[in-house]
């Protein structure tokens, strides 16, 4: 049952997008419910009143019967720290689930998709998560409904309490993974090997825009020779940039698409083709979410002047 999976919504000080999170969930009911918020930055004047208004719009919207628990800093963490510890507060009490940031809009066959593959994969050490959003597709169409690739895809995901522990923050094995040479077993590529390697050593020694979690889940994804699942339909929609600034990006607003049985692959093994098409997209060149941000920032700029 759908309404069976734990659900964790991770939000710091946007109370817009929450809306329309919160009507996907009262779709679904989930039963067991988990909301972690980040603290107010002390330099930004009115945050704490922010954060305060994102909290309120997640548990003034729970109207169905359910087991709501919460974790609300008083201080700003950061982004890694805090959906860091928000994620390891989640498995403290579950053994699997799905995790949503604030803007990650869910469909409701996102929750069936999940429900399926948490059971099916349930006990396949090398699986660590699935992802709702289908940030890459292959050029031919796939047979199947999911692909597994070694990259994970966060903007609304699931995974387990056993592969969550792989994770973490502080990757204080990277030094001797670096030198080992390990990542060759993983990737025949010398330019993939190269670019990986960079970010991890980035996020490794605290470089500036860095503050992050989600290349310490890709290391642990990578080290581990662990895969992930992504979607060929997409479930879940990034609604993260406001509307006033209009559509920067084809990954954001991404539009729904369904899906009926779930045809499964026959085996559990990477889609190279899907693989090379989602590196050169997203790690090949700056960080995704760095280029949103430019982006963003250039539109900005213009609107000034």
């Amino acid at each position: 049952m759908t309404q069976d999976i734990p659900v964790l919504i991770i939000v710091f000080n946007r109370s817009w997008h929450l809306s329309r999170v919160m009507e996907a969930l009262r779709v679904i009911r989930p039963a067991r419910l988990f909301i972690a918020g980040d603290g107010p930055r002390k330099d930004h004047p009115g945050e704490e009143q922010l954060c305060c208004e994102a909290r309120k719009a997640v548990t003034d919207a729970v109207d169905w019967p359910c087991s709501l628990q919460t974790r609300f800093q008083t201080e700003n963490q950061g982004c890694g720290k805090h959906v860091t510890g928000a994620v390891d507060w989640f498995f403290e009490n579950v053994t699997e689930g799905i995790i949503l940031e604030d803007d990650c809009v869910p469909s409701a066959d996102f929750f069936r998709f999940a429900a399926e593959l948490l059971q099916r994969y349930r006990n396949s050490e090398e699986v660590m998560m699935l992802s709702g959003t289908a940030l890459v597709k292959a050029a031919s169409p796939s047979p199947f409904d999911y692909d597994f690739l070694s990259f994970p895809c966060c903007w609304g995901w699931a995974t387990w309490r056993r592969a969550w522990r792989k994770m973490s923050y502080d990757m204080p094995d990277f030094p001797q993974y670096q030198s080992s040479g390990a990542i060759k077993k993983s990737f025949s590529s010398p330019r993939v090997q190269k670019r990986l390697l960079e970010l991890f050593f980035k996020v490794y020694s605290h470089a500036p825009g860095f503050d992050t979690w989600d290349f310490q889940w890709l290391y642990a994804c990578v080290k581990t020779g662990g895969v992930c699942i992504l979607p060929s339909s997409n479930l879940v929609s990034n609604v993260g940039w406001d509307a006033s600034h209009a559509r920067i990006d084809d990954v954001m607003e991404m539009p729904f698409e369904s899906i009926s049985a779930l045809r499964h692959p026959t085996e559990i093994r990477r889609n190279l083709e899907l693989e090379r098409i989602f590196f050169e997209r997203i790690y090949a060149k700056a960080p995704l979410w760095v280029r949103l941000f430019n982006r963003l920032k250039k539109i900005l700029s213009r609107e000034k002047h």
